[in-house]
């Protein structure tokens, strides 16, 4: 099976990421969420996101929403590595459609290295 998030194989890619195994750069996190997200795997979204603002998640509203949403693709447009010693920026176009037809979210989106994991 071709990964969602674009790449050949899940077996290869995003899957070994969704059964435990961390993530090397924050780009690899950000692709294996939103293959969690087109496979609607909330939990995966909910442990990847940054620990103070877990709780602060509805898993319900989380998994009824992804229920209605159809994410076509994903396009990495930048990855910067490297922001201060435990940061990283993502640059990503992800589409989606909802049954109003493709639309696009673009996001620069932020990931926090702790305890050596992004």
């Amino acid at each position: 099976m071709q990964c969602p998030c674009g790449s050949p194989t899940y077996h290869d890619c995003c899957q070994p990421l969704h059964e435990g195994v961390p993530a090397v750069t924050a780009e690899a996190l950000m692709r294996s969420r939103f293959s969690a997200f087109c496979l609607k795997n909330i939990e995966y979204i909910i442990e990847t996101t940054v620990p103070v603002q877990q709780a602060l998640l509805d898993k319900n509203a989380l998994q009824s929403w992804s229920d209605e949403m159809y994410w076509t693709r994903l396009d990495v447009i930048s990855h910067v590595a490297k922001i201060g010693k435990r940061h990283a920026q993502v640059h990503f176009m992800a589409y989606y459609d909802n049954g109003q037809g493709e639309s696009c979210h673009d996001e620069h989106s932020s990931f926090v290295k702790i305890d050596d994991v992004w």
